[in-house]
C-alpha cells in the first residue's frame, strides 16, 4: 500500500488519486514484455482498466472502461517511448518533491 505523505507531495493528475498514478508506473516497471499488459489496481474491481496488447504486428492501449475504446495499432517503440516516458515523469515528480522513488517503488515489492 502507498505510504500516505504521498498524497500530499506528489498531486493527483485529472481527479486520479496519487496511489493509483504511482501503482501504474510500478505495474508497468514490473511488466514483462513478453506478454501483454493488464492493469490489476487494487483501487478497482475490475481488471484490465488499462490493457496494452498485441494485435498483429502491432500493439493498442485499451480501457476495460470503455469497450471498443482502444487505440489505433501501434509500433513498439511507440509503447515502449510512452511507458518510459509514464514510469520517467512519475520518478521526476517523487525526487522534485525530495523522495527516493525506488523508496517508494518498494513499497508494492515488500
Amino acid at each position: 500500500m502507498p505510504l500516505p505523505w504521498v498524497r500530499i507531495v506528489l498531486p493527483a493528475a485529472d481527479g486520479v488519486p496519487v496511489k493509483d498514478i504511482l501503482e501504474l508506473a510500478w505495474r508497468l516497471m514490473m511488466w514483462d514484455r513478453e506478454w501483454d499488459f493488464v492493469s490489476d489496481s487494487m483501487s478497482y474491481e475490475e481488471v484490465g482498466v488499462l490493457s496494452i496488447s498485441r494485435e498483429e504486428a502491432s500493439w493498442v492501449f485499451g480501457p476495460v472502461f470503455e469497450p471498443g475504446g482502444a487505440s489505433t495499432p501501434v509500433p513498439w517503440r511507440e509503447v515502449e517511448a510512452c511507458v518510459t516516458s509514464y514510469v520517467e515523469k512519475v520518478r521526476l515528480a517523487l525526487r522534485a518533491a525530495g523522495l527516493d522513488p525506488e523508496m517508494v517503488f518498494r513499497v508494492w515489492d515488500d
